[in-house]
């Protein structure tokens, strides 16, 4: 048990660091922002909101990365299986915690910057918190492509968060991933994994730098 936790350990790391200078780059983006001081200009009810989204984001965050390390030293299971289990991660990891920072980001921008984000559903300007969490993941990437936060919209599989939201996809015996989507995309394991645990990263980060700030704490 021993040598298969070192050998998932021994993997993780060399995901890391063959990302090593995204994720050094992103550290010196997400440490820019001053989360308790654009908390602070809100109301007290948003204030909390936020307070409560950070603080549980890092707890959702931590039970995630146990069962994600459970997962990964399973060695009683197909291929095909594995694969499954990963794609429903990587779909939680879009939606939940990335989807997390994405939101806290973009308000941080839009507070502290006074940029704009258009709701084309509501057709209205974007600037409370709430309305921020109800915009649709694309449109958040796109303005943090245009302030300074492009490499999290790269971070983003897009394509295969949709196919796997939508069915579009087929597991082979070997366990890799083909999308149906005309072009045979297709994902190894090892792929998915790579995608994984980058975006676990840098969510990790973040809600680590903000949960640690003054004010945030619980």
């Amino acid at each position: 048990m021993n040598e298969k936790i070192s050998a998932v350990t021994k993997l993780l790391e060399d995901i890391k660091t063959k990302h090593s200078k995204l994720l050094q780059h992103a550290e010196s983006a997400i440490t820019s922002l001053d989360v308790l001081r654009v908390i602070k200009q809100g109301t007290p009810e948003e204030a909390k909101q936020i307070s409560d989204y950070i603080i549980n984001g890092g707890r959702n965050l931590d039970i995630w990365n146990r069962s994600m390390s459970r997962l990964l030293e399973i060695e009683d299971i197909e291929p095909s299986e594995k694969s499954m289990l990963l794609l429903t991660d990587l779909l939680y990891v879009v939606e939940g915690q990335f989807s997390a920072i994405v939101n806290l980001i973009v308000h941080n921008k839009i507070i502290k910057e006074h940029h704009d984000i258009w709701d084309e559903y509501q057709e209205k300007f974007v600037t409370s918190f709430k309305d921020i969490v109800r915009l649709r993941l694309h449109l958040k990437l796109q303005f943090l492509r245009r302030h300074s936060f492009d490499f999290l919209a790269e971070t983003c599989p897009r394509g295969l968060r949709n196919a796997i939201a939508h069915q579009d996809f087929k597991i082979d015996e070997d366990g890799s991933i083909v999308l149906s989507d005309g072009k045979e995309k297709r994902f190894t394991q090892k792929e998915l994994l790579d995608i994984i645990v980058i975006m676990n990263e840098l969510s990790t980060l973040a809600l680590d730098t903000w949960s640690n700030q003054e004010g945030v704490k619980p």
